[in-house]
């Protein structure tokens, strides 16, 4: 596991996983040396250099280019730069585009994308992968259990403090 103090962070860039919540996510996402993860609104790429020692590759999506330089200089420090990919562009253009990914990991913090996100990911994950939603506004932890309920997953609740 990165320490948090290991990781170079920024005022300009929310939504920070702590290194408690990341253990549990990594435990619980079940990741192998062959998996293709998506980290979706990757903020500072604390998830994806946690993923990069884990999986075959990562694919890092952040609009913000502040995030982009942020996860760079991340993966640099924490982890394995040669199986990420960094795309600079906003997820929901992005995810009409990926396909043959094992897991998704969404950090969302607008309600009205969370449906449209979690659709283009259904639409596109392999037939065994995983979703895993990173949230702390409860408005969007309910929308996001509505939209896997109406694509037939069975959503589980888990909660980590972030």
């Amino acid at each position: 596991m990165i320490n948090d103090f290991d990781l170079i962070q920024s005022c300009d860039v929310s939504g920070f996983v702590k290194e408690e919540a990341r253990a549990i996510l990594l435990y619980k996402s079940k990741a192998t040396s062959e998996d293709v993860v998506l980290d979706i609104n990757c903020g500072i790429g604390e998830l994806a250099a946690e993923f990069s020692n884990l999986a075959k590759d990562v694919i890092a999506i952040d609009k913000s280019p502040i995030s982009m330089d942020l996860t760079r200089e991340n993966l640099r420090q924490n982890g394995n730069e040669n199986n990420v990919k960094l795309i600079e562009n906003d997820p929901a253009n992005m995810l009409e585009y990926l396909d043959n990914f094992d897991i998704a990991v969404l950090r969302c913090d607008e309600e009205e994308l969370i449906e449209d996100l979690l659709e283009k990911i259904h639409r596109n994950i392999n037939s065994n992968g995983r979703i895993f939603i990173i949230s702390n506004l409860l408005n969007i932890q309910y929308r996001a259990i509505e939209a896997l309920d109406k694509l037939g997953y069975n959503p589980q609740i888990g909660r980590a403090s972030c």
